[in-house]
């Protein structure tokens, strides 16, 4: 039995055991690979390596990224473009628009104190890093302007 890699831009996306080992289309590139190798992992330079583990500094990204697209989706749930298009509405002469900018505006503060917060909390290992989802869905809610 044989096991090859498929690689795709350096990473390997599929891992297959057979014999013989079937003919793939020469757009598929296969690699003979060892038993230890596993979906993940890099190929560069003739060489397979495990994945890099992420760094604080990755995983305080991946719950920022989380959070702006949160407060964009919620912006252009109100038909603005994203949260910062939103705010620019501030001194709209529109009541509307200028009362939903400035909502957004303290609820963005609001989240961003959150989300520093708890990244904090968790780099000083006072509490366990939650899931994304939940990091997110324990953000505070915007509170819209009503009658406007």
């Amino acid at each position: 039995m044989v096991t090859k890699a498929r690689v795709e831009q350096g990473q390997v996306v599929e891992l297959l055991t057979a014999e013989p080992f079937p003919e793939f289309h020469p757009s598929l590139v296969w690699v003979n690979c060892s038993g230890d190798v596993a979906v993940g992992w890099t190929y560069e330079h003739g060489e397979f390596a495990p994945p890099k583990p992420p760094t604080a500094e990755s995983i305080a990204d991946a719950y920022i990224g989380a959070l702006q697209r949160e407060m964009d989706s919620t912006a252009r749930s109100r038909g603005y473009d994203d949260i910062k298009s939103a705010i620019t509405y501030l001194q709209s002469s529109i009541p509307k628009f200028a009362a939903e900018a400035a909502a957004l505006c303290v609820w963005r503060d609001a989240v961003w104190r959150y989300g520093l917060e708890q990244i904090a909390s968790v780099q000083v290992a006072s509490k366990p890093l939650p899931s994304i989802e939940d990091f997110v869905s324990a953000m505070p809610p915007i509170e819209w302007p009503e009658g406007v």
